[in-house]
């Protein structure tokens, strides 16, 4: 039987970008997901914009950030895999079959990752310096364009609240801490992440080094913490 794939979606004033999210999703050529949208207290009606589609799960909460909205949608995840999607971005709509099929006949692979490229809808006259940097960069692979097992979620807990950006990475380096293998990719453009004027990668440029350096240190600090209650 296919697993079920939960599509959680944090959306946070984004509502001239959730319509195209939403029917990026209804898209997929893999029709066994559900939509979970969490709404981390919009003040610009995209709740309603998302509560208008029968197939959304909607979840509605007070504003807390990023890491606590994802974790939210995490907690009522139903199904056996996780696929993230920013309520600005959009999906190929191949993505979710062909990680699905690539999970299916790999087994020990507890995550795949896919190539992604970033886009903007700004003219090209009116785009910052910063914006065209992105456009212009090369990416490898993002982990909210990852399908992950439910599984790592339950064996190295979900995101760090602690976290106001970069939860994913520190979420990521306890992977890497642990040894589990993060080289699975699908070789193919699935992920599209939308370069506009709120974006956290413009809000929190490129990270240094410290930042970094800190997020690896908060990694470190939980393996070894729990690992110690384990012991105990």
């Amino acid at each position: 039987m296919s697993p079920l794939v939960s599509v959680l979606i944090p959306l946070y004033n984004s509502r001239k970008f959730i319509d195209e999210a939403v029917r990026s999703v209804l898209a997929q050529t893999y029709r066994n997901f559900e939509i979970i949208v969490v709404d981390d207290g919009s003040t610009d009606g995209g709740d309603q914009a998302a509560a208008g589609y029968p197939e959304v799960r909607l979840f509605r909460k007070e504003h807390s950030g990023i890491s606590k909205t994802r974790n939210f949608a995490l907690a009522r995840a139903e199904g056996e895999l996780i696929t993230f999607l920013d309520a600005d971005d959009l999906w190929a709509p191949e993505k979710l079959s062909l990680q699905v099929k690539y999970m299916t006949g790999h087994p020990d692979c507890g995550i795949v990752f896919c190539r992604f490229r970033n886009f903007t809808d700004i003219p090209g006259e009116l785009r910052t310096d910063r914006q065209k940097e992105l456009l212009r960069a090369e990416f490898s692979t993002y982990l909210p364009g990852a399908c992950i097992r439910k599984e790592l979620f339950d064996r190295f807990g979900v995101f760090s609240e602690s976290c106001a950006f970069g939860e994913d990475t520190e979420w990521e380096a306890r992977l890497r801490l642990a040894r589990i293998d993060l080289t699975h990719c699908i070789d193919k453009e699935l992920y599209f992440r939308r370069v506009h004027e709120q974006n956290i990668t413009l809000t929190h440029p490129d990270m240094d080094e410290s930042a970094r350096y800190a997020i690896m240190a908060q990694a470190i600090r939980k393996k070894w913490r729990n690992k110690k209650n384990a012991d105990q």
